[in-house]
């Protein structure tokens, strides 16, 4: 059988090793917040390469010796579900003698529940705990101060990462969270990320909330073009391929430098080429990534009222500024108030986002598939 060379390109999912683009600059400065006992806001719109980022952190900070505890809410269905994936975290990050979880944790709280586990198919195992509905708030308590009262005890660092934190808001767990946390001073350092940045500015900014000026903000910026270059031509080269740095400039331009398009269209475009990426293989590879993505496309542009088309291919013509100019308006048919109407919801529903100088699509593929059907 004919030896077939591994695509050297990687998207759909969390990247890392070789298949991780430099963010140097941003680990850096995400760990002398933490070791200065900094708690941290990070927001980036999906497919941008978050949740990457993040697990490098941890990767990088354990091999420091740091115990790091990660915990994405996006499966949590209640404060039920919370307390107990919560709790087998901290136990599988913070216990090393598994057999002595009881032991342990009565060194650190008073343990006033019962705690389970359970061997799942795969053979691993899970934690949980049994407690009744109006145990409910003192567990939650109890649990929250566990990583504290561990690094008081073993006078260290923990550090919580709290992905996709913007479903604490369905959870309604905001109250109890901040309450017991912002005693944890320097010893536990809270980073908490997501994408839906509409949420997120509301729990961190709004006065009346719990979390309000709680964090330092860290939005994450795309990653450098002069980074991208060195590492797809370095790609291409390793496996007997040439890529021009046009080609890649066109690329990065097209995809606003979101990491898993970046990667989707230098993937379709090292099936493609041949020896050398030839202008007509980024065309065919541009729309057959569309092709990939028109389905969901589809789906939300349809479930998408009238006045808010309207608004999205309004941002598309005049790049997004000047949008409530008469002229605009008089051509799109469409007054003022329904224009802003729209525009408030597309920002609820993270479709846009506000810029200094006007309005964008936050996908740009969705933009792209925009502009070519509508």
């Amino acid at each position: 059988m004919k030896h077939r060379e591994k695509n050297p390109f990687y998207f759909g999912g969390v990247v890392s090793k070789e298949d991780f683009c430099n963010r140097e600059k941003e680990l850096d400065e995400l760990k002398r917040d933490i070791f200065s006992g900094i708690n941290i806001l990070i927001y980036s719109p999906r497919r941008f390469g978050k949740s990457s980022l993040l697990l490098k952190l941890k990767e990088e900070l354990e091999n420091e010796g740091v115990k790091v505890i990660f915990l994405d809410l996006f499966p949590v269905v209640d404060e039920k579900d919370f307390i107990n994936r919560y709790f087998d975290k901290i136990v599988k990050t913070l216990i090393s003698k598994k057999e002595k979880i009881i032991q342990s944790l009565k060194e650190l709280v008073n343990l006033n529940f019962n705690i389970n586990s359970t061997i799942k198919p795969d053979g691993s195992i899970t934690f949980s705990i049994s407690f009744s509905p109006k145990e409910k708030k003192t567990v939650l308590k109890e649990i929250l101060e566990i990583p504290f009262a561990y690094a008081t005890k073993n006078n260290t660092n923990v550090v919580i990462i709290f992905d996709e934190f913007q479903e604490i808001e369905k959870l309604g767990l905001e109250k109890e969270i901040r309450t017991v946390i912002q005693n944890h001073g320097r010893k536990v350092s809270y980073l908490f990320s997501g994408s839906k940045k509409s949420i997120l500015t509301q729990i961190f900014s709004d006065k009346s909330r719990p979390f309000y000026k709680s964090v330092k903000k860290f939005p994450l910026k795309e990653i450098a073009l002069e980074e991208w270059i060195p590492f797809i031509q370095n790609k291409f080269e390793k496996t007997g391929k040439k890529i021009d740095e046009e080609i890649i400039k066109e690329v990065f331009s097209l995809s606003r430098g979101f990491p898993y398009y970046i990667q989707h269209i230098c993937y379709v475009l090292w099936e493609v080429s041949k020896e050398k990426v030839k202008k007509e293989d980024l065309e065919y590879s541009i729309n057959l990534v569309l092709e990939r993505e028109e389905d969901s496309f589809w789906e939300e542009w349809t479930n998408l009222p009238p006045s808010q088309k309207k608004a999205l291919k309004i941002i598309i013509y005049t790049n997004g500024k000047n949008i409530y100019s008469k002229d605009i308006l008089f051509e799109f048919e469409i007054t003022a108030s329904q224009l802003k109407r729209a525009i408030e919801q597309l920002l609820k529903k993270d479709i846009i986002t506000k810029e200094k100088d006007g309005y964008q699509i936050i996908d740009p593929i969705m933009e792209l598939w925009i502009k070519r059907n509508f």
